[in-house]
């Protein structure tokens, strides 16, 4: 594998403040893009794809091809994490492209995002973003889940048929990526404390990973010149979004967006203006969620894995939904509250999922900002019924003594059945990342 100037990505790991982002290793002056590094940048109704897409495009076809003679022992896979989120495929998108084209240490990789591709559209700001920056229509120029000829655990386990992985957006891989080297890690979230030795290993605090991916990628020199507009352009929106155009972030968000800015078609443009614009018409896409049947609103933003290290192996799963619980009971035909449990058993059955939580965010009647938590357990697959009884009990009394969140029974008059349960609470930042490491404890301890 290729070396890395790891002693500026440990300063950037410690503070984001100790790197200014333009001053890193890389020509003083960088060169206007030439129309030969991207000269099919789609910002309108044309068609020409962009030079992104045609590398995503080229080296998915070569990855696929090496994999199917079994000589892709030198490739590496850049992976975001499974919701699919913008962050994360941009990410890995950028860090896969950076690998490429060092100039002197190329080095062949893919980016893979953890998702089918029919589920990318289920974010409409993937899809808002993509278009904008001239890739393929229907994504076929991009590598994910359901490309692969069989489990991703076979890419290692079946004569180590890759070199390793590279995770961003993320530190955990997934259970099934256990066995398979992590080469390199980029992640914004809390360290999860394993594989120690990757190599780089940033972990810092941005409101956006793509921010540590600009870093990275601006502190190598590259063999197309600078960064491809279409890339800069993708890393912006993803900036935007996650930041509210720049509204919350740190230094780091605000340094990645002037250092891409003089590389994006917004060149001419006031940073600020521009980023509060793409950041109100990706929040705007991102709430277009009308078309979505209930099962692709759980789909749309699902984290899950099996937890090894409980009594017996489960596999817990979140979801995080912008529709409430009433909301999405009346989307069933008899607006019962049993349908939608129907819709979440069979989305909990279809991917082998023991215990399913339900995050829940929407505006109540009054303009203010709600929260549920709906928990289901399952007794079909890894678990039986003693187990899932336990499992339930043990899980609920975690979630209900948990005084941050302040919970009350959610009630409508409806019986939500056995192994269910469902509370409403007004914590506005009490999501994923508050709920999940409470139910975690649970399962590990049950």
């Amino acid at each position: 594998m290729r070396s890395w100037t790891v002693r500026s990505l440990v300063l950037l790991a410690w503070t984001a403040a100790a790197l200014p982002l333009l001053q890193w290793d890389r020509p003083t002056q960088l060169p206007l893009l030439s129309s030969a590094v991207d000269d099919g940048v789609r910002t309108d109704a044309a068609s020409r794809l962009s030079h992104l897409s045609e590398w995503c495009a080229s080296s998915k076809r070569n990855f696929m091809d090496d994999l199917a003679r079994n000589k892709a022992s030198e490739w590496i896979m850049v992976m975001g994490n499974e919701a699919g989120d913008l962050d994360s495929m941009v990410s890995a998108i950028a860090l896969a492209y950076d690998i490429a084209h060092t100039k002197g240490k190329p080095a062949k990789a893919v980016p893979l995002l953890q998702v089918t591709n029919d589920a990318i559209d289920l974010r409409p700001e993937n899809k808002l973003a993509l278009d904008m920056a001239g890739m393929e229509k229907g994504h076929r120029d991009l590598l994910t889940l359901d490309d692969l000829p069989f489990k991703p655990s076979h890419l290692w386990k079946l004569g180590k048929r890759i070199q390793g992985i590279m995770l961003v957006d993320h530190n955990m891989p997934l259970s099934y990526w256990k066995d398979t080297p992590v080469l390199g890690m980029v992640d914004h979230h809390h360290d999860k404390g394993v594989n120690k030795s990757a190599d780089p290993r940033v972990i810092a605090q941005s409101g956006s990973c793509s921010s540590l991916i600009t870093s990275i990628f601006f502190s190598h020199h590259h063999t197309h010149g600078p960064v491809p507009r279409s890339l800069s352009d993708l890393l912006l929106y993803t900036i935007a979004i996650d930041t509210k155009g720049l509204k919350k972030g740190t230094e780091l968000d605000q340094r990645a967006v002037e250092t891409l800015f003089p590389h994006s078609q917004y060149a001419d443009q006031d940073h600020w203006k521009v980023m509060k614009r793409l950041s109100k018409e990706l929040k705007k896409a991102k709430k277009d969620l009308d078309g979505l049947t209930l099962t692709q609103l759980i789909q749309r933003d699902w984290k899950g894995d099996v937890v090894f290290d409980s009594t017996v192996p489960v596999h817990l799963g979140f979801a995080s939904i912008p529709r409430s619980l009433r909301s999405m009971i009346s989307q069933t035909a008899n607006q019962t509250a049993a349908a939608f449990f129907e819709v979440d058993n069979a989305w909990a059955h279809d991917n082998k999922v023991d215990i399913a939580i339900l995050l829940t965010n929407y505006k109540d009647a009054q303009g203010n900002k709600q929260r549920e938590i709906i928990m289901t357990v399952r007794a079909d697959h890894r678990i039986d019924e003693a187990e899932a009884e336990r499992l339930f009990t043990d899980v609920k009394r975690e979630i209900e003594e948990a005084k941050e969140l302040q919970l009350t029974p959610w009630n409508d008059g409806q019986d939500l059945g056995r192994w269910r349960a469902a509370w409403t609470h007004s914590r506005a930042d009490g999501g994923r990342k508050v709920v999940r490491p409470l139910v975690e404890k649970a399962v590990q301890h049950w």
